[in-house]
């Protein structure tokens, strides 16, 4: 998809589509974000999902939005051999379909239109389901799959794995830290893959319910991510499992390894 744009410095957004509100106010972002990208911008669903700060889930919803509402159309394309080619992705300033849209409230008072209202198209060669990613990578002209961020799904993992306690806060502050961490941009430590980053976590939180001190030492997510908490724990990242004797119930074992040496020394066998 592209835009035409006034020059290099400025892009020029119809008034009416960011007042219509019968789209939300993400699908209006999102749809003002792409109309201002360049000619030769490639629009890719990690990429805009990172810039709206959204998951695979509401940006689909906003995708969705902005086709029904008439300003994104999805046009299958077909080669000279009959074959399907591709979409063209079309952004229109207005509603393809305005009989069925209420009107869009205007302001009272004299002004000026940025432009004419117009539309623009860009081919996008790599067959790509209209429920999709909108992306333009002809290295692959066969089959498209779903792109997934792997620093975001690493970090769901990290937080559900993460023990639910009073100090467990801060998700959207977690998250970026996180990310930063495995883009290599955290101010304190090298980078770190998702997956060695979620194993020395799970390797700090099984050191502390074995010492029976989870619920007292237990860090803050963004404070361990802060820290960085994970580097005494890049060598060791595989917990050390408990030496339960036989008997030891298993409300003793939740415990840790403290709670283990006292019943072996006091409990009842």
């Amino acid at each position: 998809m592209s835009r035409v744009r006034r020059n290099t410095q400025f892009a020029a957004i119809p008034n009416a589509a960011m007042r219509d509100t019968t789209i939300s106010i993400e699908a209006r972002g999102l749809l003002a974000l792409m109309m201002g990208m360049g000619d030769d911008w490639t629009y890719r669903m990690s990429d805009l999902m990172k810039r709206c700060q959204v998951g695979k889930d509401k940006y689909q919803r906003m995708i969705r939005e902005l086709k029904a509402a008439g300003y994104l159309e999805v046009v299958p394309v077909k080669s000279d051999s009959g074959k399907m080619d591709g979409f063209d992705y079309v952004i229109h300033d207005e509603p393809a379909c305005r009989e069925n849209r209420q009107a869009v409230e205007t302001p009272t008072g004299e002004q000026g239109d940025l432009r004419k209202p117009s539309s623009k198209k860009t081919n996008n060669k790599t067959p790509i389901p209209p429920e999709g990613d909108l992306i333009g990578d002809s290295g692959n002209q066969d089959q498209v799959k779903d792109q997934t961020d792997p620093i975001d799904e690493g970090f769901t993992q990290f937080w559900a794995s993460w023990p639910s306690h009073k100090r467990k806060a801060g998700k959207v502050d977690c998250a970026k830290k996180y990310r930063k961490a495995c883009e290599g941009t955290h101010p304190k430590a090298d980078k770190i893959d998702p997956e060695t980053l979620n194993r020395c976590a799970a390797a700090y939180v099984a050191d502390l319910r074995r010492e029976g001190k989870l619920d007292q030492f237990l860090k803050a997510p963004l404070a361990w991510l802060n820290q960085p908490g994970w580097e005494p724990f890049l060598e060791t990242s595989t917990p050390t499992p408990l030496d339960v004797p036989h008997g030891c119930p298993p409300e003793i074992v939740a415990r840790g390894a403290n709670a283990i040496k006292i019943w072996k020394q006091y409990g009842i066998r």
